[in-house]
């Protein structure tokens, strides 16, 4: 019985991990329309802040990526362990 449970938690972990990924090739979208992508420089050679980057909206983003990336790993890792958990129970079952 324990097994039909892991299996939808496992699908659960899947479709949120899917929704993670989704906003952070959204984010990167983004990130690329302003030409700076996740790492460029958001200053000048001067060190004022580009004109031609939304300075603030791009920090907003890369802060919500490196959210979304711990999300990304914690939830593979619940994928991991909720489907070696059911292939385990399979195992003893069979």
């Amino acid at each position: 019985k324990m097994a039909p449970d892991l299996r939808a938690q496992a699908r659960e972990f899947i479709g949120q991990r899917e929704e993670v990924e989704r906003e952070i090739k959204d984010i990167r979208r983004s990130l690329g329309f302003e030409r700076v992508g996740e790492k460029g420089a958001l200053v000048d050679d001067e060190g004022f802040p580009r004109s031609d980057v939304d300075v603030h909206s791009v920090r907003q983003w890369r802060n919500r990526l490196a959210c979304l990336y711990n999300d990304h790993k914690v939830l593979s890792e619940k994928i991991e362990k909720a489907l070696h958990e059911y292939f385990e129970g399979n195992k003893t079952q069979a």
